[in-house]
């Protein structure tokens, strides 16, 4: 249980510090992994009895997956929309509002 403990805020760390919002999100995605192991384990020794008052852990740990749910979405949102500085061929070329085709001359 230790080793999962330790792997969600070490991989959130290391994807911050990469230098790419796909590498983070990579890095994010591990981190889930390591929450729903976390959450498995601690599920499979209520259920053997070994621990008790189980909710209240399970209930904090949907919260901290939550929050890497969030960041990811926002990540992948950012990438598809098209940065300010993108610019887009048009079939026209306005010039003091004189519309022109690729075939016109001006």
């Amino acid at each position: 249980m230790r080793r999962p403990a330790i792997s969600i805020p070490s991989n959130i760390a290391e994807g911050a510090a990469r230098g790419s919002d796909a590498e983070y999100i990579h890095f994010m995605n591990i981190a889930l992994g390591s929450a729903s192991k976390l959450e498995t384990q601690l599920i499979i020794l209520n259920r053997l009895g070994f621990v008790c008052g189980i909710f209240s852990q399970s209930k904090d740990l949907v919260g901290i997956k939550q929050q890497p749910i969030g960041l990811i979405r926002y990540l992948q949102s950012k990438k598809k929309q098209p940065s300010p500085l993108t610019f887009h061929s048009s079939p026209f070329i306005i010039l003091n509002n004189q519309h022109y085709g690729k075939d016109k001359t001006f």
